[in-house]
């Protein structure tokens, strides 16, 4: 019994040590593997900062987004309409929408220097096309975007 008793307090420790060097790995691959996620998702983003871009849903899917460092240009040739926002980035993935200007066939959008979009991109579609949310007034739009230039 003596002989038993020392060999599981002597085992015991040695597990407990086996034990937390397997967690603690198991942790540091798991924060390896969710930061490399973050960084490939940043640089995914990257790609969508400039250029232009098409709206994969209807009924704006005749609508063109132009992005630079600082601005986005909308235009919808069926509509006839300009629009024209100041692009903040908050994230690698997220940026602020804010109303410039706005024009529906030659004629001002009145109060649409109030407008703001905070948007979110949440999914890559391949290597052009993205999905993002986007909250305006409280409400919550999903859409999709792909890069044509």
């Amino acid at each position: 019994m003596d002989s038993k008793q020392t060999y599981t307090s002597y085992l015991s420790p040695f597990i407990q040590h086996i034990t937390y060097w397997l967690l603690l790995m198991g942790s540091m691959c798991a924060t390896t593997l969710a930061y490399g996620q973050v960084a490939d998702s940043a640089k995914h983003c990257l790609r969508f900062r400039i250029g232009h871009f098409a709206y994969l849903e209807e009924p704006y899917t005749a609508v063109i987004v132009t992005r630079t460092d600082r601005r986005q240009y909308e235009y919808d040739p069926e509509e006839q309409s300009r629009t024209i926002f100041k692009i903040e980035w908050t994230g690698d993935c997220s940026f602020r929408l804010q109303g410039r200007r706005g024009r529906i066939k030659g004629k001002r959008i009145k109060k649409f220097k109030r407008t703001i979009i905070d948007v979110r991109i949440i999914e890559f579609i391949g290597e052009h096309k993205y999905r993002y949310e986007a909250f305006k007034g409280g409400e919550r739009y999903v859409f999709s975007m792909e890069k044509i230039l």
